[in-house]
């Protein structure tokens, strides 16, 4: 996933950074993704890096990393997550 410099505190954006380089690791592709960072929104934006026909895939996840209620504790990024 791309990344853009913009205005989030840097520990707000390297949470984000963290956390997709850990689904990418895992085997996450997001590679059609650009995540920005805005002065005016405070959150991140998901952008699409290239033209996204019907029917593509935008991201894929395996179940492995899909963090849910009952498995949210076992996360790495559980504290991060519910601190």
């Amino acid at each position: 996933m791309a990344w853009n410099n913009a205005a989030l505190g840097y520990n707000e954006q390297q949470k984000f950074k963290d956390l997709v380089s850990w689904l990418e690791r895992g085997g996450s592709d997001c590679s059609k993704l650009e995540l920005r960072f805005s002065k005016e929104s405070q959150r991140p934006r998901l952008y699409a890096k290239e033209d996204i026909e019907q029917g593509d895939s935008l991201l894929f996840i395996p179940k492995s990393q899909l963090i849910i209620v009952d498995k949210s504790f076992e996360s790495p990024f559980d504290t991060q997550i519910f601190s």
